[in-house]
């Protein structure tokens, strides 16, 4: 059974951020984190707790996009494209409130995260009848 349109556009918008992101933590993590105005110097434990976490960013990335092409692997895909991206925006929206207003870069991020999110959830709840019957 082919994939509906949007649900194609969630996965593949939701994985290659994710992977995108990913990548660039995990092999440019100083880079990455300074277009945001972190900067992580030569910390090696710092470092290891900045590319740890975008390893997993990266897998779960590759995750959502082999729910493009493999059907079974469809309703894990958007399941975890919704939590990992809702968990984030939210987890953003917290610090907000508790630490403060971050940079624009982050809002942004902020927002885009939210916007996946809901854009995955929507998709999961309008197809979950198909999606679970694979």
């Amino acid at each position: 059974m082919k994939n509906p349109l949007l649900l194609n556009i969630a996965l593949f918008t939701a994985g290659t951020v994710a992977a995108g992101i990913g990548v660039a933590g995990l092999f440019f993590p100083q880079a990455f984190h300074a277009g945001s105005g972190i900067i992580l110097g030569d910390n090696i434990n710092l470092l290891n707790e900045m590319r740890a976490p975008a390893g997993g960013i990266t897998a779960m990335g590759l995750l959502i996009l082999l729910g493009l092409v493999i059907p079974i692997l469809t309703f894990t895909s958007i399941v975890s494209a919704s939590v990992m991206y809702l968990a984030y925006g939210f987890s953003r929206l917290y610090s907000i409130l508790t630490d403060g207003m971050p940079e624009g870069i982050l809002l942004l991020a902020t927002g885009l995260e939210l916007f996946i999110g809901l854009l995955c959830a929507y998709t999961l709840i309008r197809f979950h009848a198909r999606l679970s019957l694979r």
